[in-house]
């Protein structure tokens, strides 16, 4: 069965709109403890093909260096690599949504579903704005993943000084990050793109196959059977449309309040919402 992944879309503030995917359950946004080196060697004997090879090997060691990371927050308060570790996390504060946002679009995904405020938005324009999103994202991420690995042999060099090589370590995360939102990107751009002749109005989702919170909350008049050679579902909301709503939303920005809500009601996370609604660089609109 062909793995669904749900997205959430909504204004924040004025045309700037919100991207956001459904965090899986069990998951808090964080990586996960990287296994043991039998363990990854175990499952690159498994695993036939040399692309999936690699995927794993660039995971494993992310993980690692993830797990590195976070030990340094452990160390003693201003000590060197505690201060390393709070630049890093002002540093990592600052990635951009969008980036989040495609990163979060799994390779093997079959089909996206799109959850927006019913009457608040147009259902053809947020589509459209998706798909804008994905093709934009391709170019961007593509040059950001070339730029870093072009600066992988200097950041090499300083690997000869005796102190811990950070520019290695951040070059090395930041091309990882930038082909993970690459490849999410062409995956997004491919689902929404497909069957690309069938009306916005009539995909809705198929019956039977959605959670209890999205079958009492969908429009009746937006029940249709979904058609079956699309790989992606419109799915509105008039809870999502009650809460923004309550936010004067989009004349004045949506409240931290009206965010957390929002995040109550769907498994997201609110950091990444506020950022499309601080960040000047969120893409704002298109028609």
């Amino acid at each position: 069965m062909a793995m669904v992944r749900r997205i959430v879309v909504f204004p924040v503030l004025g045309r700037r709109w919100a991207f956001t995917a459904v965090l899986p359950t069990g998951c808090d946004g964080k990586s996960l403890p990287a296994g043991s080196l039998r363990n990854l060697l175990d499952t690159l004997r498994s695993t036939p093909q040399n692309s999936d090879r690699v995927e794993l090997l660039t995971q494993y060691f992310s993980d690692k260096m993830y797990e590195k990371f976070t030990a340094w927050e452990a160390t003693p308060e201003g000590s060197f690599r505690n201060r390393l570790h709070s630049i890093g996390q002002r540093m990592l504060s600052r990635l951009g949504p969008t980036e989040t946002f495609l990163k979060a679009i799994p390779k093997d995904a079959g089909l996206v579903e799109i959850v927006y405020p019913y009457d608040s938005i147009n259902s053809r324009l947020v589509r459209r704005r998706v798909r804008h999103l994905a093709i934009s994202g391709e170019v961007v991420h593509r040059r950001y993943m070339y730029g870093s690995i072009a600066l992988l042999p200097f950041a090499v060099v300083l690997g000869v000084l005796p102190l811990p090589n950070v520019v290695l370590a951040w070059n090395l995360f930041r091309a990882y990050s930038h082909w993970r939102a690459l490849q999410g990107s062409r995956r997004l751009n491919f689902l929404v793109t497909e069957s690309s002749s069938a009306s916005d109005d009539a995909i809705t989702g198929k019956q039977g196959e959605q959670s209890n919170t999205f079958k009492s909350d969908l429009s009746p008049d937006h029940k249709t059977q979904r058609n079956e050679t699309t790989h992606w579902v419109l799915l509105p909301s008039k809870k999502l449309d009650t809460l923004i709503k309550l936010s004067n939303v989009p004349r004045d920005a949506i409240t931290d309040g009206t965010v957390a809500e929002i995040c109550k009601e769907y498994p997201l996370d609110p950091l990444e919402i506020m950022k499309w609604r601080d960040q000047k660089l969120a893409i704002k609109s298109f028609r």
